[in-house]
């Protein structure tokens, strides 16, 4: 007698060749799916991330450009009004004009600022402030509010301070005409005499800030993405949540921001999820700043759930798969199984079948020997 020694792998604890194909089938497309599906999320994560990114940047830069050229077009009417024979002699210090001969030059002037408002529906106003006392606006008549000194306005300082060159404002209303508040962004610009040296007084152009407003509310990053703008100081010209910043119920990354040189991003995390800020700085010194949530620009995981049920089918049908290739590979073992029992039990007129001259078959063509002898 002898004893029969059953060894079982303890990673394959199954009594059948069957089960253990199958076993094993499954452990490898499991493992093949899971692996490829992560290693494809990723890739594909990173890839959406990157080109989002360059698209952001590509939008950020349309703004700017869009900004810069009314900005460019108010530095234009600037030095036409540098290069007007009429406004340099009417602000000039030199010039003796009396009380009843300014009447034909602010005329002319006022008709030349408005014909440049004709052409140009975003600009609120442009007004000269000389040095000498004298002004004169796109208006013909014009009332000066008397409770708003020029040496306040921020405007009027930092156009002194810069010398002849252009000073953008942060938004403000624009107070200096009686009984008007607009809400605007100011180019000021001090007029310089022809030597350089010496000044006569100050130009002003007020931008309507609905046209920052529509150049930044119809940008497109996404479902929840924006842009807003922000000056040197970190004031805030533009944003389309900007009263719920105020009222300090949504915060922004401006100190973030600020140190942010331009052309370059960086993420941040808060309770609203995973955000991307793209930086562009103006010439003039704003930062134009587009920012977009990752579960936005990231559409699978948007899809998690579809993508699921597809791996799970697609796991469920390789399973079936194994299961009949498991099913035809182990047939002939069982065939051969099935001839022993019957060898075993006396019967020694038995031919196992051999399909093919495989290892399976030659172990039967060795059986069908071993009982003929």
């Amino acid at each position: 007698m002898f004893r029969e020694r059953r060894l079982f792998s303890p990673l394959f604890p199954l009594k059948s060749i069957q089960s253990s194909i199958v076993f094993a089938f499954s452990c490898l497309i499991l493992i093949a799916i899971a692996a490829t599906s992560l290693i494809g999320y990723r890739l594909s994560v990173a890839a959406v991330e990157n080109n989002s990114k360059s698209y952001i940047a590509e939008v950020i830069n349309q703004v700017n450009t869009n900004i810069q050229s009314y900005v460019d077009n108010m530095e234009n009417i600037s030095l036409l009004a540098m290069t007007n024979k009429d406004v340099k002699y009417y602000i000039s210090s030199n010039s003796f004009i009396g009380s009843g001969e300014r009447r034909p030059y602010e005329k002319r002037i006022s008709d030349l600022f408005q014909s440049i408002l004709y052409t140009r529906k975003d600009i609120a106003s442009i007004m000269v402030f000389g040095y000498n006392g004298r002004f004169v606006s796109d208006r013909r008549i014009t009332t000066l509010n008397p409770n708003a000194r020029l040496e306040d306005q921020a405007w009027y300082r930092n156009a002194r301070r810069a010398a002849g060159k252009s000073v953008i404002s942060a938004p403000h209303v624009q107070n200096v005409i009686q009984n008007e508040y607009r809400w605007v962004v100011s180019l000021s610009r001090e007029l310089k005499n022809v030597d350089g040296l010496t000044a006569d007084g100050i130009f002003l152009v007020d931008l309507n800030l609905n046209v920052i407003n529509d150049l930044c509310s119809g940008i497109d990053l996404g479902r929840k993405g924006y842009v807003f703008i922000v000056d040197e100081d970190g004031n805030l010209v533009y944003h389309p949540k900007q009263q719920l910043l105020y009222s300090n119920l949504r915060s922004e990354k401006i100190e973030e921001v600020k140190r942010a040189a331009s052309g370059t991003s960086f993420a941040a995390d808060d309770a609203e999820g995973k955000r991307f800020y793209s930086v562009k700085e103006t010439s003039f010194g704003w930062k134009i700043v587009g920012v977009a949530y990752e579960d936005d620009l990231i559409g699978y995981k948007s899809t998690l759930g579809n993508t699921i049920l597809i791996t799970v089918g697609a796991v469920a049908v390789s399973l079936l798969i194994s299961v009949v290739l498991s099913h035809r590979l182990s047939r002939p073992i069982r065939n051969l199984q099935k001839k022993m029992r019957m060898v075993e039990k006396g019967n020694f007129d038995v031919q196992a079948e051999v399909m093919q001259m495989n290892e399976i078959g030659q172990l039967a063509r060795t059986f069908n020997m071993m009982v003929g002898q």
